[in-house]
């Protein structure tokens, strides 16, 4: 076990674990599964706490006793799954007495659970216990019946689910007893990145490597309990007072652990809202009129945007990262793109304005005439010109590249820049034009600022065509 994790011991006897029907990893080993993945859901993570069972964990050349015993004097919480063999076995007797003279210095918290597996009388030293019994007898004459075994009970992870809840709590408060350990200090700029709900891990996990390769310290860095939501929220506050930006990543699931409170993703942005700090949230491709929470739901339409996760990394660094623009000495860009491609051609205008580029377009409600008498007023008049070819028809791209590339050669003073946008959707005609010093933007599945590097580098520069 790390030290930097929740250590919980099963402690049980083998005999208890042998598979029974259908069930062949053994009863013990099925209830550690199912507690694993529920405790995960409770705390946020699978990092936060190491199962440790015997099976899993010793190898080949581990001497037994002393690895058992050293991992029991690093071990925050006993799981005992209590039943006739493991009363009877000796072993089992003394991983208890050891954990439990580990725990006299501990007496303000308790740190056992009892899995009370068949109908056994417990030893002195765990009465008064709260004993989760996995067993029920409805007839005296007849046998207990044992929950998961002979077929699957919803009794049995009913009872599971009990445990991960009760253990996530006794979790969280044994982290708010812990002494502070001392820290290397880290003067990297800080970003908040929400904590997310069970549907949101796998962006979570991208966004957060992401940031840190960039040199952003993430935090939280480790759990926060959220038994007291208001000791959260000034937890949460505390971290955030310091941070340069918010960032959060959400799908249809508000992350909440009771139904009375609000979930932990509204938790967090309502802090956000405190403070004078920008905040990206993005969302997953869902249909928000099926999230049931109505104040997630709320969150999720008025605070998210649904963009490829590639290029809402990169406007997380144009939050952070203000480089120093280049001066283009008030130049013009003529964006021409067909009545299909408005939505890629204000995409790219809002791209030339965040880098105080301005541009202007051609009539696009006028007629055939007017178009053109437009097209070659400001054609006259630009420093740059980009052409959109996205759902347009190949036809029309190629005769407005001719066009436009015609009449900028014809000029006193030629163009700085002369560009064809290549944007979604990825699959259509290729481009059989390929004019002198024009610039190819490849972007096919979203803008990629990057792309514009040659673009823009000419414009700064004033080449010609």
């Amino acid at each position: 076990m790390t030290a930097s994790k929740n250590a919980i011991f099963i402690s049980y006897a083998h005999v208890d674990d042998k598979g029974f029907g259908d069930n062949d990893k053994g009863w013990v080993t099925t209830l550690v599964d199912a507690l694993q993945t529920k405790l995960a859901e409770y705390l946020g993570r699978e990092e936060y706490f190491d199962l440790w069972q015997d099976k899993n964990k010793l190898h080949g050349n581990d001497l037994i006793q002393d690895t058992i015993m050293n991992t029991l004097d690093h071990t925050d919480i006993l799981l005992i799954i209590l039943s006739p063999a493991y009363i009877n076995s000796e072993w089992c007797r003394l991983e208890l007495n050891r954990f439990v003279e580990k725990m006299q210095s501990h007496k303000e918290i308790t740190r056992v659970f009892v899995v009370e597996k068949n109908k056994t009388t417990p030893p002195d030293c765990l009465n008064g216990l709260l004993n989760y019994r996995f067993w029920e007898q409805k007839d005296a004459a007849k046998a207990p019946t044992v929950y998961g075994e002979l077929k699957q009970h919803d009794k049995f992870y009913e009872m599971v689910n009990d445990i991960a809840y009760e253990m996530s709590q006794k979790l969280d408060l044994i982290k708010q007893m812990s002494p502070v350990q001392p820290q290397v200090l880290d003067n990297r700029p800080q970003i908040y990145l929400a904590r997310p709900a069970e549907d949101s891990f796998a962006p979570y996990d991208d966004v957060k490597r992401f940031l840190d390769s960039e040199g952003y310290r993430v935090v939280p860095e480790t759990h926060i309990g959220l038994m007291d939501p208001s000791q959260y929220q000034k937890d949460v506050k505390k971290l955030m007072a310091s941070c340069k930006a918010y960032v959060q990543l959400v799908g249809c699931s508000p992350g909440k652990q009771d139904p009375e409170l609000p979930g932990i993703c509204v938790l967090q942005h309502k802090c956000a809202c405190e403070f004078d700090m920008p905040r990206l949230v993005w969302r997953s491709d869902i249909d928000i009129n099926q999230i049931a929470d109505p104040q997630h739901k709320e969150m999720v339409a008025h605070e998210s945007e649904f963009i490829n996760l590639e290029q809402f990394k990169q406007n997380i660094l144009h939050k952070l990262k203000p480089k120093e623009e280049p001066v283009f000495n008030e130049s013009f860009v003529l964006l021409n793109a067909h009545e299909q491609d408005l939505k890629l051609s204000d995409d790219i205008g809002n791209f030339l304005h965040h880098h105080n580029i301005q541009y202007m377009t051609p009539l696009s409600s006028a007629s055939d005439k007017r178009y053109y008498q437009n097209l070659l007023f400001k054609l006259k008049s630009c420093d740059a010109v980009i052409v959109v070819y996205g759902h347009s028809d190949i036809t029309w791209t190629e005769e407005k590249l001719l066009f436009c590339y015609k009449h900028c050669c014809a000029r006193k003073t030629k163009v700085y820049a002369f560009a064809v946008y290549q944007g979604p959707p990825k699959e259509k005609p290729r481009l059989g034009i390929h004019l002198k010093d024009m610039v190819f933007i490849h972007c096919p599945d979203y803008l990629d600022e990057t792309q514009f590097a040659p673009f823009l580098t000419a414009l700064q520069k004033g080449g010609a065509v």
